[in-house]
């Protein structure tokens, strides 16, 4: 099952009233699932970078707002073009699907910094649906994976190069070599060509509102 847009039901639903300073944490209503049992509105924490911007429009707010966004209140509003319009004053590409991005971005953060579970419970969806329509595989995670190598990997091969060296120095080879040395592209195991394998191009990131 397809996740149900939570932009701008939830946004627009929000009151500042919802907003708990001290303790930290945001009411956020659920109009499209109040019907559920158990549902209608979920805790989340005010996390210190959300913090600062609500906090700052807050201050900006007129005396006795009760809404924490004010405008696209109006049925004839539509966040996605003034999105758009953003994205080209600040001469970022357009993408597709951005609140969806961006909501898929900030779960792919959170997971790796809290329990998935925990994750989806601040999120309002389940975590299947988490995995297969929000969390990110991003560039800088093949980045930090090839960044260095174990330190017994490590170890091994300045171990070996230093064996080659002496080799050549003294003439022999440090381990004798198999009448017929083959080399393989495959995974052990796997009749699979590591050049056959493919990287998946994944959807570009933001910050969700």
């Amino acid at each position: 099952m397809a996740p149900k847009a939570k932009i701008p039901s939830e946004v627009l639903n929000l009151k500042w009233g919802d907003i708990d300073w001290q303790e930290g944490r945001i009411s956020v209503p659920e109009p499209k699932v109040e019907h559920h049992p158990g549902r209608g509105r979920r805790i989340v924490p005010l996390f210190p970078e959300l913090r600062e911007v609500l906090a700052e429009s807050f201050e900006l707010a007129p005396e006795g707002s009760e809404w924490v966004v004010n405008r696209y209140r109006d049925r004839g509003s539509n966040a996605r073009t003034t999105f758009g319009k953003i994205l080209d004053r600040a001469k970022v590409p357009r993408f597709e699907r951005p609140f969806c991005n961006l909501r898929a971005s900030r779960v792919t953060e959170l997971r790796l910094r809290f329990d998935p579970k925990v994750v989806a419970v601040w999120l309002g969806h389940s975590e299947s649906i988490s995995t297969k329509h929000y969390t990110q595989v991003r560039p800088e995670d093949f980045a930090a994976a090839v960044a260095s190598a174990p330190e017994s990997q490590e170890g091994h091969s300045q171990g070996h190069r230093q064996g080659q060296k002496a080799a050549e120095t003294s003439g022999t080879d440090p381990k004798p070599k198999k009448a017929n040395p083959e080399k393989t592209s495959v995974f052990p195991g796997s009749a699979v060509s590591f050049a056959s394998l493919r990287v998946v191009e994944v959807l570009r990131q933001g910050f969700e509102p």
